[in-house]
């Protein structure tokens, strides 16, 4: 899974192969497919597997943080940590991933409403502490979600710099959201 990671990363998917992800993997075409039925296959559990660090590093960053405005600084803290530890990951899966097919893109919305999932279950543990927050409808969650990703796939298109360097301004517009419900 790596190499074809590493593979549609520099290439895209368009232009990568089976013949170059074996190459940088090391193993045969034969040893691929004993693996993964095809290509996308391939995409799709790494996918998975992405989708699944980037939770675990967000739930991590989330048992550091006690009060509600270090929680939401924690959650946008731990997923652009994961990102900045793989670059190469994060711009395979927030950039070239859709152009795997219809089937990705639809993966990719699902590992949007998982963390918009996380961000509803935050909020409404913000609002047990604090009852004068107001609820969000479920769309701001996603519309959160989908705003951070866009704000890293930017980053990681025009610049070398940390994605942590977005932090700042993303807390403070989740922020301004989620006080501003009240």
């Amino acid at each position: 899974m790596a190499a074809a990671v590493a593979v549609i990363s520099v290439r895209g998917f368009a232009a990568m192969t089976i013949t170059e992800v074996v190459r940088t993997a090391r193993v045969s075409p034969n040893g691929f497919y004993a693996q993964f039925a095809s290509l996308e296959a391939c995409l799709m559990e790494a996918y998975d597997t992405y989708v699944a660090a980037l939770v675990a590093s967000i739930t991590t960053a989330l048992d550091a943080a006690d009060t509600p405005d270090e929680r939401i600084a924690a959650a946008i803290g731990g997923y652009l940590a994961a990102l900045d530890g793989d670059r190469q990951a994060a711009r395979a899966f927030l950039i070239e991933f859709d152009a795997v097919g219809a089937a990705a893109r639809i993966k990719r919305r699902e590992g949007v409403a998982t963390f918009a999932a996380l961000l509803a279950q935050e909020h409404a543990a913000m609002r047990e502490r604090e009852p004068a927050l107001g609820a969000l409808p479920a769309t701001a969650y996603v519309a959160v979600s989908n705003g951070i990703r866009v704000q890293a796939c930017d980053a990681l298109e025009t610049t070398s710099a940390p994605l942590s360097g977005l932090a700042p301004d993303i807390v403070r517009w989740v922020t301004a959201l989620v006080r501003g419900a009240s």
